[in-house]
């Protein structure tokens, strides 16, 4: 994100709201951050996302792979 607020020229406060919408920017701050976004092929990471927002799904994760630990039909399964 900080590639595109330089290449904008404008802060990486206002790209992210450009970008989630979250604040009133004006159209030509807007269309800027558009072309930057553009220019250098900048995609929104969904897990840098979440991590940012404190949010994580590591605990889903965990129980996954105890469950695929556990619940084999293995009969060794429950000593690992």
């Amino acid at each position: 994100m900080k590639d595109v607020a330089e290449a904008a020229g404008v802060s990486v406060t206002t790209v992210s709201h450009v970008l989630n919408r979250t604040r009133c920017i004006l159209e030509e701050t807007v269309q800027k951050v558009e072309v930057a976004v553009r220019s250098l092929r900048f995609k929104v990471n969904p897990v840098a996302r979440h991590l940012r927002m404190g949010e994580s799904f590591l605990s889903v994760l965990s129980f996954r792979i105890w469950k695929t630990m556990y619940t084999s039909k293995s009969p060794g399964a429950l000593s690992r």
